[in-house]
């Protein structure tokens, strides 16, 4: 048979003392026929509010449209999307301690013609991040997941789950009862890819990508496989691109090194931005005439790659391979 349902959740304005509670109310809808589930929800806005502290959330909005597989596994697509996220402390002063606009999150699932393979991508967005005094804006992230085998991804989850409600099971029995399901999973060849990586912190732009892949040419022979972190890295490759300007990765350095400095304790404290701005300057010419970064005028850049159990930056090779 078909499901079908609809839900309106009332406003609520409820004073507390001092505090104040308004929830504008939630309507939620959809339908459920043969594990094909479709639904939408929407939230107008949810304030709370004390003299010690406010949060905000307005225009929350969720569409769903999945076919249910399992608990894990469900091919379709969602959508989340919310206008504007904040929180202030009025001891701060009156900007947002922490404040997202306009975030966006989609994502898309497919099964392969036998039901065995995954194709998962998720792209997420924000016009605007603030937190503290660092503001993060434009930010995209987009994730692909290629040849997921489904069988193995459930498996996976299922002693992710074991293991957190029976804390006292052994977690190498839980290994080895993984080990053909993640060999099986390997032999399909899957590949993650991170694209893009944009944003700008305080106005300054980085851009990046990812890629790994697996080899499958490389898992031992027979039945013969087991969890070991060197067998698994013989199987990757990666590739990785990182762009940004030279004023980000200052600024970078500099929080690097107060980090750093901070963990020293023969240096005063109001000592460590001097410190660090001074230190970032060096660190960036270091790293730059050790080929770590390549200049190109105004801004860096990073080539990472990863093959055959040998890394390379910007073409360097770095002492600790796998070879």
């Amino acid at each position: 048979g078909r499901l079908t349902f609809d839900a309106d959740v009332p406003p609520m304005d409820v004073p507390a003392g001092p505090a104040q509670f308004h929830f504008s109310g939630a309507v939620i809808d959809g339908s459920y026929a043969g594990g094909h589930l479709v639904s939408a929800a929407r939230v107008d806005s949810f304030e709370f509010s004390s003299p010690t502290g406010a949060f905000v959330l307005r225009n929350l909005q969720a569409k769903t449209d999945n076919r249910i597989r399992s608990r894990y596994v469900a091919p379709g697509e969602a959508e989340l999307s919310i206008e504007r996220i904040a929180a202030t402390d009025p001891t701060l002063g009156s900007e947002p301690l922490f404040a997202v606009d306009r975030l966006k999150i989609r994502s898309d699932e497919a099964v392969d013609a036998a039901g065995t393979l995954l194709d998962m991508t998720a792209t997420y967005g924000v016009d605007r991040l603030r937190l503290a005094d660092n503001e993060i804006s434009d930010a995209a992230l987009g994730l692909k997941l290629h040849k997921l085998d489904a069988a193995a991804l459930e498996r996976y989850a299922d002693a992710t789950r074991e293991l957190a409600v029976t804390p006292t099971r052994d977690a190498q029995d839980v290994l080895t009862a993984l080990a053909p399901h993640m060999k099986r999973a390997l032999e399909a060849g899957p590949s993650l890819v991170l694209e893009p990586i944009d944003f700008k912190l305080q106005g300054e732009p980085f851009a990046g990508r990812v890629e790994i892949t697996t080899n499958p040419a490389q898992l031992p022979a027979g039945d013969s496989f087991d969890m070991n972190p060197m067998i698994l890295l013989a199987v990757l490759n990666g590739n990785a691109d990182f762009h940004m300007s030279k004023a980000l990765a200052r600024r970078l350095a500099t929080v690097a090194a107060t980090m750093q400095f901070s963990r020293d304790p023969s240096v005063p404290p109001d000592q460590w931005k001097y410190l660090a701005e001074a230190q970032s300057g060096l660190l960036l010419v270091t790293l730059v005439s050790q080929g770590m970064l390549v200049e190109d005028g105004d801004s860096y850049s990073v080539a990472v790659r990863y093959a055959g159990g040998a890394l390379t930056v910007n073409g360097k090779l770095l002492p600790f391979g796998l070879q």
